[in-house]
């Protein structure tokens, strides 16, 4: 799992610098596209590796966290089809 966190924030940073020296918004689409594609694999995988030991029997922490991280997933495939559907929208704008 720790790879594919750092997977991600590596490439977080490395689109980021990109932007800075040039920022088309198709290479933005390309590049919010990928980093989030790579924090969706970054989800699948913590939730692939639940449960978590917690150590506070009062709260059902197992729960709370295995729901936070089920409807991250939810979002960021959805963010993922949102710049998709931007990328492409912004190819078929190129001449």
């Amino acid at each position: 799992m720790l790879p594919l966190v750092n997977l991600s924030l590596i490439a977080a940073l490395i689109a980021s610098t990109i932007f800075l020296a040039h920022d088309p918004r198709w290479m933005r689409s390309a590049g919010d596209l990928a980093t989030t594609l790579i924090s969706l694999t970054a989800l699948a995988q913590i939730l692939r590796i639940f449960p978590f030991a917690f150590d506070d029997p009062t709260v059902d922490w197992a729960l709370i966290v295995r729901t936070v991280v089920i409807v991250a997933i939810a979002l960021t495939a959805i963010a993922a089809a949102v710049h998709l559907v931007t990328l492409l929208r912004h190819a078929a704008q190129r001449p």
